[in-house]
Protein backbone atom coordinates (compact mmCIF):
# COMPACT_ATOMS: atom_id res chain seq x y z
CA UNK A 1 0.00 0.00 0.00
CA UNK A 2 1.17 3.82 -0.75
CA UNK A 3 2.23 5.63 1.99
CA UNK A 4 0.45 9.40 1.18
CA UNK A 5 2.13 12.27 1.99
CA UNK A 6 1.02 14.30 5.38
CA UNK A 7 -0.49 17.14 4.98
CA UNK A 8 1.66 19.02 6.79
CA UNK A 9 4.13 17.99 4.40
CA UNK A 10 2.22 19.75 1.28
CA UNK A 11 2.41 22.68 3.34
CA UNK A 12 5.89 23.25 3.85
CA UNK A 13 6.54 22.19 0.53
CA UNK A 14 3.55 25.03 -0.72
CA UNK A 15 5.29 27.62 1.65
CA UNK A 16 8.77 27.09 -0.02
CA UNK A 17 7.51 27.59 -3.54
CA UNK A 18 6.00 30.80 -2.41
CA UNK A 19 8.68 31.76 -0.58
CA UNK A 20 11.59 30.32 -2.77
CA UNK A 21 13.79 28.71 -0.25
CA UNK A 22 13.89 27.07 2.57
CA UNK A 23 14.95 29.74 5.06
CA UNK A 24 12.11 31.99 4.22
CA UNK A 25 9.68 29.22 4.24
CA UNK A 26 10.79 28.20 7.49
CA UNK A 27 10.58 32.33 8.45
CA UNK A 28 6.68 31.95 7.42
CA UNK A 29 5.44 29.04 9.34
CA UNK A 30 7.48 29.82 12.18
CA UNK A 31 9.64 26.79 12.46
CA UNK A 32 13.90 26.06 12.15
CA UNK A 33 14.90 25.30 8.64
CA UNK A 34 16.11 21.99 9.56
CA UNK A 35 12.51 21.08 10.43
CA UNK A 36 11.64 22.07 6.80
CA UNK A 37 14.58 20.34 5.09
CA UNK A 38 13.45 17.28 6.99
CA UNK A 39 9.92 17.46 5.81
CA UNK A 40 10.82 18.13 2.39
CA UNK A 41 13.69 15.16 2.35
CA UNK A 42 10.76 12.98 3.94
CA UNK A 43 8.05 14.03 0.77
CA UNK A 44 10.35 13.10 -1.56
CA UNK A 45 11.69 10.03 -0.22
CA UNK A 46 8.07 8.41 -0.23
CA UNK A 47 6.71 9.92 -3.44
CA UNK A 48 10.30 8.37 -4.76
CA UNK A 49 11.42 11.79 -6.89
CA UNK A 50 12.70 14.92 -6.14
CA UNK A 51 10.83 18.12 -6.31
CA UNK A 52 13.27 20.60 -5.88
CA UNK A 53 16.58 21.74 -7.39
CA UNK A 54 18.80 23.20 -4.49
CA UNK A 55 20.69 25.66 -5.35
CA UNK A 56 23.31 28.11 -3.51
CA UNK A 57 20.90 31.14 -2.39
CA UNK A 58 17.82 29.07 -4.08
CA UNK A 59 15.72 26.08 -5.13
CA UNK A 60 13.55 25.86 -7.96
CA UNK A 61 10.77 23.09 -9.24
CA UNK A 62 12.06 20.11 -10.95
CA UNK A 63 9.45 19.18 -13.69
CA UNK A 64 7.97 16.94 -11.49
CA UNK A 65 7.95 19.47 -9.00
CA UNK A 66 5.99 21.76 -10.97
CA UNK A 67 3.16 19.52 -11.47
CA UNK A 68 2.69 18.63 -7.89
CA UNK A 69 2.78 22.23 -6.59
CA UNK A 70 -0.40 22.42 -8.77
CA UNK A 71 -1.81 19.71 -7.25
CA UNK A 72 -0.77 20.05 -3.75
CA UNK A 73 -2.89 23.49 -3.19
CA UNK A 74 -5.85 21.82 -4.36
CA UNK A 75 -5.31 18.99 -2.22
CA UNK A 76 -4.56 21.19 0.95
CA UNK A 77 -7.44 23.62 -0.03
CA UNK A 78 -10.08 20.21 -0.12
CA UNK A 79 -8.80 19.00 3.25
CA UNK A 80 -9.74 22.20 4.62
CA UNK A 81 -13.17 23.27 3.23
CA UNK A 82 -13.75 18.83 4.30
CA UNK A 83 -12.78 19.29 7.76
CA UNK A 84 -14.82 22.60 8.15
CA UNK A 85 -17.93 21.27 6.54
CA UNK A 86 -17.30 18.74 9.20
CA UNK A 87 -17.08 20.56 11.82
CA UNK A 88 -20.06 22.77 11.10
CA UNK A 89 -22.09 19.56 11.07
CA UNK A 90 -20.96 18.38 14.47
CA UNK A 91 -21.82 21.86 16.02
CA UNK A 92 -24.46 21.91 18.24
CA UNK A 93 -26.10 25.56 16.42
CA UNK A 94 -24.44 24.92 13.18
CA UNK A 95 -23.45 28.19 11.63
CA UNK A 96 -24.70 28.36 7.91
CA UNK A 97 -22.64 29.64 5.26
CA UNK A 98 -22.72 30.01 1.87
CA UNK A 99 -19.76 31.18 -0.59
CA UNK A 100 -20.06 31.93 -3.81
CA UNK A 101 -18.51 33.23 -6.73
CA UNK A 102 -20.20 35.73 -8.77
CA UNK A 103 -18.62 38.27 -11.13
CA UNK A 104 -18.22 42.16 -10.95
CA UNK A 105 -20.86 42.63 -13.93
CA UNK A 106 -22.89 40.21 -12.48
CA UNK A 107 -23.38 41.78 -9.09
CA UNK A 108 -24.86 44.72 -11.60
CA UNK A 109 -28.09 42.63 -12.63
CA UNK A 110 -31.45 42.31 -10.32
CA UNK A 111 -28.93 39.15 -9.06
CA UNK A 112 -27.93 41.53 -6.03
CA UNK A 113 -31.06 42.73 -4.84
CA UNK A 114 -32.36 38.46 -5.45
CA UNK A 115 -28.95 37.67 -3.02
CA UNK A 116 -29.50 41.00 -0.78
CA UNK A 117 -33.66 39.71 0.12
CA UNK A 118 -32.31 36.19 0.55
CA UNK A 119 -30.08 38.04 3.18
CA UNK A 120 -32.82 39.66 5.15
CA UNK A 121 -34.96 36.15 5.38
CA UNK A 122 -32.07 34.36 6.42
CA UNK A 123 -30.26 36.84 8.47
CA UNK A 124 -28.52 34.05 10.57
CA UNK A 125 -26.99 32.60 6.98
CA UNK A 126 -23.23 34.32 6.26
CA UNK A 127 -23.12 34.95 2.42
CA UNK A 128 -19.39 35.20 1.50
CA UNK A 129 -19.15 36.50 -2.02
CA UNK A 130 -15.85 35.97 -4.07
CA UNK A 131 -15.01 37.91 -7.04
CA UNK A 132 -12.13 37.00 -9.40
CA UNK A 133 -11.54 35.36 -12.57
CA UNK A 134 -13.50 32.30 -13.60
CA UNK A 135 -10.48 29.97 -13.72
CA UNK A 136 -9.56 31.24 -9.90
CA UNK A 137 -12.95 30.56 -8.97
CA UNK A 138 -13.48 27.30 -10.77
CA UNK A 139 -10.34 25.91 -8.80
CA UNK A 140 -11.93 27.18 -5.90
CA UNK A 141 -15.51 25.24 -7.07
CA UNK A 142 -13.23 22.37 -7.44
CA UNK A 143 -11.64 22.15 -4.20
CA UNK A 144 -15.17 23.20 -2.25
CA UNK A 145 -14.33 26.28 -1.05
CA UNK A 146 -17.13 27.85 -3.17
CA UNK A 147 -20.74 26.57 -2.79
CA UNK A 148 -21.64 27.48 -6.73
CA UNK A 149 -20.63 29.97 -9.28
CA UNK A 150 -23.06 32.57 -11.11
CA UNK A 151 -21.29 33.92 -14.08
CA UNK A 152 -22.13 35.53 -17.68
CA UNK A 153 -21.03 33.75 -20.31
CA UNK A 154 -22.03 32.46 -23.48
CA UNK A 155 -20.23 28.84 -23.77
CA UNK A 156 -20.57 25.37 -22.49
CA UNK A 157 -18.74 24.15 -19.58
CA UNK A 158 -17.49 20.90 -21.29
CA UNK A 159 -15.80 19.34 -17.98
CA UNK A 160 -17.54 16.25 -16.53
CA UNK A 161 -17.05 17.25 -13.10
CA UNK A 162 -19.64 20.29 -12.99
CA UNK A 163 -23.06 20.92 -13.51
CA UNK A 164 -24.70 24.35 -14.97
CA UNK A 165 -28.15 25.47 -15.16
CA UNK A 166 -29.22 28.57 -17.46
CA UNK A 167 -29.90 30.78 -14.59
CA UNK A 168 -31.43 33.68 -17.31
CA UNK A 169 -30.03 35.59 -20.91
CA UNK A 170 -29.85 39.41 -21.42
CA UNK A 171 -28.84 41.51 -23.90
CA UNK A 172 -25.55 42.60 -24.52
CA UNK A 173 -24.57 46.36 -25.18
CA UNK A 174 -21.53 48.31 -25.86
CA UNK A 175 -20.54 50.85 -23.98
CA UNK A 176 -18.25 53.99 -24.42
CA UNK A 177 -16.93 57.46 -22.14
CA UNK A 178 -19.18 59.93 -22.64
CA UNK A 179 -16.04 61.95 -23.97
CA UNK A 180 -15.37 59.07 -26.60
CA UNK A 181 -15.76 60.06 -30.15
CA UNK A 182 -16.70 56.30 -30.56
CA UNK A 183 -20.59 57.03 -28.76
CA UNK A 184 -22.14 58.64 -32.05
CA UNK A 185 -20.90 55.41 -34.92
CA UNK A 186 -23.98 53.74 -36.75
CA UNK A 187 -22.09 50.36 -37.23
CA UNK A 188 -19.89 47.97 -34.72
CA UNK A 189 -17.37 47.84 -37.88
CA UNK A 190 -16.36 51.48 -37.34
CA UNK A 191 -15.08 50.11 -34.35
CA UNK A 192 -12.08 47.87 -35.72
CA UNK A 193 -9.44 50.61 -34.98
CA UNK A 194 -10.89 51.54 -31.65
CA UNK A 195 -9.02 50.04 -28.66
CA UNK A 196 -11.54 47.90 -26.76
CA UNK A 197 -10.99 46.43 -23.20
CA UNK A 198 -12.67 42.75 -22.70
CA UNK A 199 -12.68 41.35 -19.64
CA UNK A 200 -10.83 38.02 -19.50
CA UNK A 201 -12.26 34.41 -19.54
CA UNK A 202 -11.39 30.62 -20.53
CA UNK A 203 -15.44 30.69 -21.82
CA UNK A 204 -15.05 33.52 -24.83
CA UNK A 205 -17.99 34.47 -25.10
CA UNK A 206 -16.56 36.96 -28.15
CA UNK A 207 -15.91 34.07 -30.22
CA UNK A 208 -19.70 33.59 -30.78
CA UNK A 209 -19.68 37.66 -32.33
CA UNK A 210 -18.78 37.66 -36.21
CA UNK A 211 -17.11 40.85 -35.32
CA UNK A 212 -14.33 39.70 -33.67
CA UNK A 213 -13.59 35.78 -34.84
CA UNK A 214 -14.07 36.89 -38.80
CA UNK A 215 -10.71 39.11 -37.86
CA UNK A 216 -13.22 42.33 -38.93
CA UNK A 217 -11.04 44.09 -35.84
CA UNK A 218 -7.40 44.20 -35.53
CA UNK A 219 -5.52 41.90 -32.87
CA UNK A 220 -3.64 44.72 -31.30
CA UNK A 221 -6.83 46.56 -30.36
CA UNK A 222 -8.42 44.13 -28.06
CA UNK A 223 -6.87 44.70 -24.22
CA UNK A 224 -8.30 41.69 -22.45
CA UNK A 225 -7.51 42.43 -19.05
CA UNK A 226 -9.18 41.29 -15.96
CA UNK A 227 -12.87 42.66 -15.79
CA UNK A 228 -15.95 43.56 -13.93
CA UNK A 229 -15.80 46.71 -12.21
CA UNK A 230 -11.79 47.90 -12.65
CA UNK A 231 -12.62 47.45 -16.41
CA UNK A 232 -15.87 50.01 -16.13
CA UNK A 233 -13.40 52.59 -14.15
CA UNK A 234 -10.99 52.36 -17.06
CA UNK A 235 -13.49 53.07 -19.55
CA UNK A 236 -14.89 55.98 -17.44
CA UNK A 237 -11.22 57.61 -17.73
CA UNK A 238 -10.38 56.84 -21.49
CA UNK A 239 -11.73 55.74 -24.65
CA UNK A 240 -11.55 52.17 -24.58
CA UNK A 241 -14.91 50.61 -25.43
CA UNK A 242 -16.43 47.31 -23.90
CA UNK A 243 -19.26 45.16 -23.50
CA UNK A 244 -21.30 44.72 -20.98
CA UNK A 245 -24.92 43.18 -19.94
CA UNK A 246 -27.57 45.61 -20.74
CA UNK A 247 -28.30 45.66 -16.98
CA UNK A 248 -25.25 47.97 -16.15
CA UNK A 249 -27.58 50.67 -17.77
CA UNK A 250 -29.47 51.07 -14.52
CA UNK A 251 -26.38 51.92 -12.94
CA UNK A 252 -27.12 55.50 -11.91
CA UNK A 253 -23.37 56.01 -10.90
CA UNK A 254 -21.74 54.61 -13.82
CA UNK A 255 -23.99 56.06 -15.86
CA UNK A 256 -23.28 59.44 -15.31
CA UNK A 257 -19.64 58.60 -17.16
CA UNK A 258 -20.95 55.91 -19.67
CA UNK A 259 -22.81 55.83 -22.43
CA UNK A 260 -24.66 52.79 -24.46
CA UNK A 261 -23.19 52.73 -28.28
CA UNK A 262 -26.18 51.73 -30.29
CA UNK A 263 -25.93 50.30 -33.59
CA UNK A 264 -28.10 47.53 -35.72
CA UNK A 265 -25.64 45.19 -35.67
CA UNK A 266 -26.38 41.97 -34.11
CA UNK A 267 -25.03 41.25 -31.08
CA UNK A 268 -26.05 37.38 -29.05
CA UNK A 269 -27.45 37.66 -25.41
CA UNK A 270 -25.12 37.07 -22.40
CA UNK A 271 -26.31 34.02 -20.44
CA UNK A 272 -25.85 34.01 -16.80
CA UNK A 273 -25.35 30.10 -15.49
CA UNK A 274 -25.01 28.22 -12.38
CA UNK A 275 -22.57 26.38 -12.05
CA UNK A 276 -21.29 23.95 -9.30
CA UNK A 277 -19.52 20.45 -9.17
CA UNK A 278 -20.82 17.11 -8.96
CA UNK A 279 -18.49 16.15 -6.49
CA UNK A 280 -19.73 17.93 -3.51
CA UNK A 281 -23.38 17.65 -1.82
CA UNK A 282 -25.66 21.27 -2.56
CA UNK A 283 -26.32 22.50 0.85
CA UNK A 284 -30.40 22.93 1.45
CA UNK A 285 -29.32 26.52 2.17
CA UNK A 286 -27.79 26.66 -1.30
CA UNK A 287 -30.38 25.25 -3.10
CA UNK A 288 -33.09 27.37 -1.43
CA UNK A 289 -30.63 30.42 -2.81
CA UNK A 290 -30.38 29.15 -6.05
CA UNK A 291 -34.49 28.61 -6.61
CA UNK A 292 -34.44 32.01 -4.89
CA UNK A 293 -32.07 33.13 -7.84
CA UNK A 294 -34.30 31.62 -10.33
CA UNK A 295 -37.65 32.62 -9.68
Amino acid sequence: MNILPKISQLQVFIAIVRNGGFGKAAKSLNVTQPAITHSINELERSLGISLFVRKRQSVCLTKAGEIFSERAQFLIDTYNSTINDVKSICEEHPRQELSLGISSLSLFSTLSLKINEFQLNYPKVNIKVIDDELSVMLRMLRTGCLDFIIHPDSEQFTHNDLVEELLFETRACVLASIKSPSVSIDSITELKDVKWFLPKSKLDYYNNIDFFKEDKIKNESIVFHGGGIMSLLIKVNSNFITLAPEDILNNNIFMRYLKEVKFQDYLPDISYKIVYSRHFSLKKIAVELMRELKG
